[in-house]
């Protein structure tokens, strides 16, 4: 697409040619006076037409024998302002700036097309109804000061001026009735959300040194003795109950109780007593 675009633009320089220099408004050719460049022939978008020159129509051939696809890239980039300026105004120079124009001018650019009757009609009904809407929202007498006309609530204006040293004058009993009470301040309130957001901020644990490791290997390793100690102790007394049993001290039922409390004791319960034993 780049080196299509690229190539029409190379070819659509041949069409635009001032050889008859600067033209004035009226077709008149002014070299200084002027400061509007037009060219010799602009070809519109559809082609070559009644009003193309014999010079640029014979160049436009030869573009199209060397290009065919010029006509249909004319066709969609003689009007793009992107591809194709409209105008294009150079700097200051001998003559002052000068703008030349690529697109051929309109016709109409002076004398701008008129409002039909319908598109008038639908203005006027567009700005009625715009009238009737801004009248149906109006203010809210509620929302409208509370004096209309006369003077403004009592303000004394030149309290500012009055040196410190003289007391501030009182206003009327009837007006500082009529003023309302003013809001509490919210400084309560924001310093409660303060003390409520340190409550929820969750305190970092203290670091584990090494002499709190130190001390977790060796309770491990008294719970781990504890615990061995316990299961033989529980051993033993099972095989104890057991021979009782065979030599005739229990019979079968006190035998299960005994083995039942035995059974259900607590590990440090049952470590003390051996420990008593």
């Amino acid at each position: 697409m780049y080196s299509l675009l690229k190539k029409y633009k190379s070819h659509a320089s041949r069409l635009r040619t001032t050889g008859k220099g600067v033209k004035s408004s009226n077709g008149a050719e002014d070299d200084e006076s002027q400061t509007d460049e037009y060219f010799d022939c602009y070809i519109p978008a559809s082609g070559p037409d009644v009003t193309t020159t014999t010079e640029a129509q014979s160049i436009w051939d030869e573009i199209v024998e060397a290009f065919p696809f010029f006509p249909a890239l004319h066709h969609i980039f003689s009007a793009r302002p992107n591809v194709t300026p409209i105008a294009i105004t150079t700097g200051v120079g001998p003559h002052g700036k000068k703008t030349v124009h690529f697109q051929a001018p309109s016709d109409d650019e002076s004398n701008p097309p008129a409002f039909m009757p319908e598109q008038h009609s639908q203005m006027l009904s567009l700005h009625q109804v715009l009238e009737a809407e801004r009248a149906h929202h109006q203010v809210s007498p509620s929302f409208k000061p509370a004096y209309d006309g006369g003077s403004p609530p009592w303000h004394d204006w030149d309290k500012e001026n009055i040196p410190s040293s003289q007391p501030h004058p009182t206003p009327p009993l009837s007006q500082s009735a009529a003023t309302p009470a003013k809001h509490p301040s919210k400084l309560s309130s924001i310093t409660e959300s303060v003390e409520k957001a340190k409550e929820c901020i969750s305190k970092l644990p203290k670091k584990h040194s090494f002499k709190d490791t130190l001390m977790d290997l060796q309770q491990a390793n008294l719970d781990a003795i504890n615990s061995q100690a316990d299961a033989e102790m529980r051993m033993q007394e099972h095989q104890m109950l057991l021979k009782e049993y065979e030599a005739g001290v229990w019979n079968a039922l006190e035998y299960k109780e005994k083995l039942g409390e035995l059974m259900v004791r607590p590990a440090k319960r049952s470590h003390q007593a051996a420990g008593g034993d």
